[in-house]
């Protein structure tokens, strides 16, 4: 179970390295999404940790279409 300092740090960090030893060598299996917010499960190929990222919608920006 990760502690409040390593997800505080993972968070920081914008979830490049492992929570818990900090290895850069991480992937990521396919998002959720539920009501605004997205889920995505996280492995580490070092230590063979993993973890669930959680991502909110924070804002919106209209594109624009050209002509």
């Amino acid at each position: 179970m990760l502690t409040q300092e390593q997800s505080r740090k993972y968070i920081e960090q914008s979830g490049i390295n492992c929570p818990h030893c900090n290895s850069s060598n991480i992937e990521g299996g396919s998002m959720d999404m539920n009501a605004g917010n997205i889920y995505q499960n996280i492995w580490c190929n070092d230590c063979q940790e993993e973890w669930t990222d959680e991502y909110a919608l924070v804002g919106v920006t209209e594109t624009e279409v050209e002509v």
